[in-house]
């Protein structure tokens, strides 16, 4: 019987092999719309972009215009809507949850798919483990997250996302994998990544499923202005500017 050892070993192996991705996944968002209180669902195409370590974009458009762009790299996070009054949403890390500041209006902010998706290593050893119906149950001592590790492959198919007591606060259940293309590694043997991935917030409505394609890591697509907020600002011109780092307006 494979070792908890080798299943985490596995695990990590195949998430290092990813310092970017590229994908265009179709994409189901569904959010509580920061106006009017009511929830909103956006259904189309998209790009997921990621680069090592904390650099991040997702696009959601439909007929061929963006209408959703969310984003981080090492200091800030951000949602770009344009549809109607186009409204742009910025925070900070260095504010992140103090009292007073508002937070991004999606169900998960664009920092945490990384990790959601399977891409972060685990280091630093295990809190615990334990079988599952012939998975294996990890919580790691660092990181706040609880995996469920198919032992065949070292693959995810659930991580949970932990508050300070240990509780689930985002799960994101993953299916299936695909190759991703990779620059100077066989065809056959690319990282995995899941082909499908459902996230959902713990008691609440909002949730993001992502049908993951054409994933590749050519450095074509990769384009350092999707990770500067005031060049996106240049670029998408919205109405609105919201600071979340400030109290809420009434």
């Amino acid at each position: 019987m494979v070792s908890v050892e080798q299943i985490i070993a596995r695990y990590n192996a195949n998430a290092r092999k990813i310092e970017r991705l590229w994908s265009d996944p179709s994409i189901v968002l569904s959010f509580r719309d920061p106006d009017s209180g009511k929830m909103r669902e956006q259904v189309g195409n998209g790009n997921l972009i990621y680069i090592r370590p904390s650099r991040v974009a997702l696009g959601a458009g439909k007929l061929g215009e963006m209408v959703l762009l969310a984003g981080t790299n090492d200091r800030q996070f951000w949602l770009f809507d344009l549809q109607d009054d186009k409204t742009a949403y910025v925070g900070s890390y260095a504010r992140l949850g103090e009292p007073g500041t508002q937070v991004l209006p999606l169900p998960v902010r664009p920092d945490r798919l990384p990790v959601l998706l399977g891409l972060l290593p685990i280091d630093g050893g295990l809190a615990y483990s334990e079988w599952h119906d012939g998975d294996l149950l990890v919580e790691p001592k660092w990181g706040a997250r609880r995996l469920l590790l198919d032992p065949r492959n070292g693959l995810a198919k659930r991580i949970d996302l932990l508050d300070h007591e240990g509780r689930s606060v985002i799960v994101c259940t993953l299916t299936g994998s695909k190759r991703v293309r990779q620059q100077d590694i066989p065809a056959d043997q690319g990282a995995l990544m899941p082909a499908e991935a459902h996230i959902a917030v713990v008691g609440e409505e909002g949730s993001l499923t992502l049908k993951l394609a054409n994933m590749t890591d050519d450095p074509d697509k990769f384009k350092p202005k999707l990770f500067d907020f005031d060049f996106l600002v240049k670029a998408y011109k919205p109405k609105r500017v919201i600071d979340l780092d400030q109290p809420a307006s009434e």
